[in-house]
């Protein structure tokens, strides 16, 4: 469980939580669904394909492309397309809960996504190496693979292996990604959080990283990082560049940097 930080949570978690506070009759005995729905939007984390495909379903409500919401709705500025998704949602969510069959067009795509991300790493067709010690996943994706659509938290992403299958794979907070000479690192979610359930590394700021990688880059890739106090910081080559260091020298500067790094972020007395 987590106690949060003080800033903007996820419209999956936001929506089971309003609808657990005004229909608490009708939550309670979804309550463990709706929980794993929280979970996989928030942490990208489910225990069962059903609220990791109705955590899609709410996520598409905010993408302005695939969303059933009305178009005018959200044009509008943030604070009324935020109400407006909120007074479209809430009515329907016990019936999105109960029947996610129903919504497949805004989850198929992406659920088949996931569905060949999560094979992929069962048949050994992507590497997922722990480094427990620094807390540290290395997922290795093959080099010709091509970026699908996502979607985490409220924002659109493309990504080669869906991030729920990543996250479902292994405990470790610090997830390194390889693809041929393109190469990224991210601290999770959970480790912003004010997490309770279990010890959780420090983060340290990626971008000192970034400046290290720079000054090592044999040709005009450039890197940049997210800020320690982001949901997700990112590492990574700007403008989908490849990278000149060899996945080698990039994994050895990586773990050099996390067995050393001074945390840069506390949840429990940021303000």
């Amino acid at each position: 469980m987590s106690r949060r930080s003080p800033t903007t949570t996820s419209i999956k978690t936001a929506l089971s939580s309003a609808f657990a506070l005004l229909w608490p009759a009708l939550a309670l005995p979804r309550r463990e669904l709706l929980i794993d729905v929280a979970r996989a939007g928030d942490f990208g984390t489910f225990a069962s394909r059903e609220a990791a495909r109705i955590a899609m379903i709410l996520a598409a409500l905010d993408d302005d492309v695939i969303s059933p919401v009305p178009a005018q709705s959200l044009a509008a500025p943030y604070p009324q397309r935020c109400g407006s998704l909120y007074q479209w949602a809430l009515p329907q969510f016990a019936e999105i809960v109960d029947r996610p069959q129903e919504w497949r067009h805004l989850w198929g795509d992406e659920d088949a996504h996931l569905t060949r991300s999560i094979e992929a790493i069962a048949d050994g067709a992507v590497r997922v190496t722990e480094h427990r010690d620094v807390d540290l996943a290395v997922v290795t994706v093959p080099a010709e693979w091509a970026p699908r659509t996502t979607h985490r938290f409220t924002r659109v992403e493309s990504s080669t292996l869906h991030p729920m299958a990543i996250n479902n794979a292994t405990e470790c907070l610090r997830v390194a990604v390889v693809q041929g000479s393109r190469y990224h690192l991210e601290l999770r979610y959970e480790s912003w959080v004010m997490l309770v359930s279990r010890p959780v590394l420090p983060r340290p700021d990626l971008r000192v990283l970034a400046a290290e990688l720079d000054t090592l880059e044999p040709g005009s890739a450039r890197w940049r990082a997210g800020a320690p106090g982001a949901l997700t910081p990112r590492l990574e080559l700007f403008d989908g560049h490849e990278s000149g260091l060899t996945p080698e020298a990039f994994l050895l500067h990586v773990r050099r940097f996390l067995e050393v790094a001074p945390p840069a972020w506390d949840p429990f007395t940021a303000t």
